[in-house]
């Protein structure tokens, strides 16, 4: 009598049990992944909370200017400082800042003398000559106290070579600022230039008097005294 036939197939118990068996095992192997990704995204965010970046600041201007711009967002209508931020910017090289600055100072403030004339000096390091003239104009009248505005406009007449203005703006600036040498000098030039010895030797002569080794008003008075 031969022996019961029996298949070397699983039963459906065992095949049931198996396959729970991966499947539990592949739900543990998913769960400890995200475990694991949750785990260094916590750790990444409470790193970056301990740990601020560092703020990109390479020069001391530049942490001068974000002083600035830190005050400017507490009191954006402190025209001053707003102003020392434009002259920051034009000495970092952006002088497009520099102008957008100076002009939401004026538009605060359309007769601030430090606005008008600051705004001046930009056009005309950017070569905007005529820009940078209307602008000194203003800030004269603005402030016709103030002798730098005269200064700039006269030294702008000077190196066009239109010395009849120059001596008019000139002779403004040492009324109002004796004491500036450079002023004397550039007068006593346009003088010079104008043929008017007299004045051209006076004003030589202040230049050396508050400055004495100025070498450039040394050779002009030394001209007008062998002419």
């Amino acid at each position: 009598m031969s022996a019961p036939n029996r298949s070397s197939e699983p039963t459906d118990s065992a095949t049931v049990s198996k396959n729970t068996h991966s499947q539990v095992n592949r739900f543990f192997a998913v769960a400890t992944i995200l475990v694991l990704v949750a785990f260094f995204v916590l750790g990444g965010l409470t790193i970056k909370r301990a740990y601020p970046p560092v703020p990109l600041i390479r020069s001391g201007l530049e942490r001068e200017l974000a002083s600035y711009q830190g005050r400017l967002e507490k009191k954006p209508e402190d025209v001053e400082t707003r102003v020392a931020a434009a002259k920051i910017y034009v000495r970092l090289g952006k002088t497009k800042m520099a102008t957008d600055e100076l002009n939401r100072v004026l538009k605060m403030r359309p007769k601030y003398w430090d606005g008008l004339f600051q705004l001046g000096l930009v056009y005309l390091s950017d070569g905007k000559k005529q820009r940078a003239i209307t602008q000194f104009k203003k800030a004269a009248k603005a402030k016709p106290s103030e002798g730098l505005a005269y200064y700039q406009l006269g030294l702008i007449a000077h190196g066009d070579k239109r010395f009849e203005t120059a001596v008019k703006y000139l002779e403004k600036t040492v009324k109002i600022n004796p004491v500036l040498a450079d002023a004397h000098y550039y007068l006593a030039n346009s003088y010079q230039r104008l043929g008017h010895k007299g004045p051209a030797k006076q004003h030589y002569e202040e230049a050396l008097r508050y400055i004495p080794d100025y070498t450039e008003a040394k050779k002009g008075l030394a001209g007008v005294e062998r002419d």
